[in-house]
Order: structure tokens, then C-alpha cells, then sequence
């Protein structure tokens, strides 16, 4: 018979603490899946493929994160948050149109969990 000693135990020890997220640990998956450094992203750079990577992982700074337009700004290179802003709406527009984004942004969301 198994004890309420024993159950508290077994309890105790399958508890899963969460994982915290961090800023450069969301900067570390977004670029290599968009070949580029994370120097890049926070470089003034607007290679096409740089500004994706950057408006995404300002989205994913926001999303999971929930940090400020401000915050974000400052880290992704300095930028105003209006510039920040203007990315998280870019990216949730184009959510709703493709199906790629969309896909990208559920396969990089599934790292960070």
C-alpha cells in the first residue's frame, strides 16, 4: 500500500519547474534559422532577410516575453519604439496572409518552451 509520504514524494519529484525564457535565448534560435548573426539583428542592416529575423524576433519578444516597445527597442539595436510598433504590426498582418510565416513562427515558438 503506498503511502501519503510516498505520494508526496513522487509528487515532488516529477514537478517540471518552467524553463525562463531570455532575450538572447530567443535571439539565439531566430537567427540561425534565417542564416544571419545575432549581430545582425541588431545591426542597422536591412537586408531583406536581417528585417525578418528582426521583426520576428521582435514579435517573439513581445509575445513571450511581454516586454515594453521600449525594451525591445534597446535591445534590438537602440530602435524607437514607434519602429518596434511598426514591426509587431507588420508581422501580425502578414500572419493572417502566410501560411510560411505562420508556419516559421509556430516552429520557432515550439523551441522556446
Amino acid at each position: 500500500m503506498t503511502s501519503a509520504k510516498d505520494i508526496l514524494d513522487i509528487k515532488t519529484t516529477e514537478q517540471i519547474i518552467p524553463k525562463v525564457i531570455l532575450p538572447e535565448d530567443i535571439l539565439q534560435k531566430v537567427a540561425p534559422h534565417f542564416s544571419v548573426f545575432v549581430a545582425d539583428i541588431k545591426s542597422e542592416s536591412r537586408k531583406e532577410e536581417t528585417v525578418l529575423a528582426r521583426q520576428i524576433t521582435a514579435y517573439f519578444f513581445k509575445r513571450q516575453l511581454s516586454l515594453t516597445l521600449n525594451d525591445i527597442g534597446e535591445i534590438l539595436g537602440n530602435r524607437n519604439h514607434t519602429t518596434i510598433l511598426h514591426s509587431l504590426e507588420k508581422i501580425t498582418k502578414e500572419l493572417n496572409r502566410d501560411a510560411e510565416l505562420r508556419q516559421v513562427i509556430e516552429v520557432l515558438g515550439c523551441n522556446f518552451n
